[in-house]
């Protein structure tokens, strides 16, 4: 399904196997019958966006951004009930154990798809978890998962949601984040915005 202008979310049916993963891990993705050569081969690595609450109806998704690779343009031509490969789950980029600890996350682009899977299983249950997002992205339109965090965070007072259309910086965090010191921060992005916020946390 569509999640942005030029995103989607892949949901894949993992019924039929033993599978489980904690939310933030990343699954690899093998298309096996692949009809082109890829110069990057026939598999991708991809954040798991969907809970693991979702597995107890078999379902697994993983959010992308597209592109005019052959293997992006064969996912999103494939037509229900075709097989894909999915191995893992893999990382440890995942929720630490102490709930009552406020949560800053920090997403630029598709670095929300680890996020996703985060708040939708806090969201979910009755976890006193409070996640503040600061989502970073180019515009609104291509924004990926926007209008359904906005949702969220409209209805529940544990995720406070702060979008930035440009680049995240040290004015952006202190705007919007107001626990900066008491807080547990995790950052998902381009490998630029990720050192950058990384910096600003050290010089706080």
């Amino acid at each position: 399904k569509n999640i942005a202008a030029d995103a989607s979310e892949a949901i894949f049916d993992v019924s039929s196997a033993e599978f489980s993963f904690d939310a933030g891990q990343y699954v690899r993705v093998t298309l096996p019958d692949l009809k082109t050569k890829d110069p990057h081969g026939p598999h991708r690595d991809f954040s798991v966006s969907s809970p693991p609450g979702a597995l107890s109806d078999g379902m697994l998704a993983v959010s992308f951004r597209h592109s005019e690779s052959d293997f992006k343009e064969e996912i999103l031509s494939l037509a229900p009930g075709a097989h894909v490969h999915v191995s893992g789950p893999f990382g440890s980029f995942t929720l630490p154990d102490d709930v009552e600890k406020p949560l800053v996350f920090v997403a630029g682009g598709m670095g929300i798809a680890p996020f996703m899977a985060m708040i939708r299983e806090t969201l979910a249950g009755s976890s006193p978890r409070r996640i503040t997002l600061l989502y970073g992205n180019k515009n609104a339109d291509s924004a990926a998962h926007l209008p359904e965090l906005k949702r969220l965070a409209a209805r529940s007072p544990h995720l406070s949601l702060h979008t930035v259309f440009g680049v995240i910086d040290e004015h952006s965090i202190r705007e919007h984040v107001e626990t900066l010191l008491t807080s547990l921060w995790l950052i998902a992005g381009p490998p630029r915005m990720v050192s950058d916020v990384r910096q600003t946390l050290a010089e706080a």
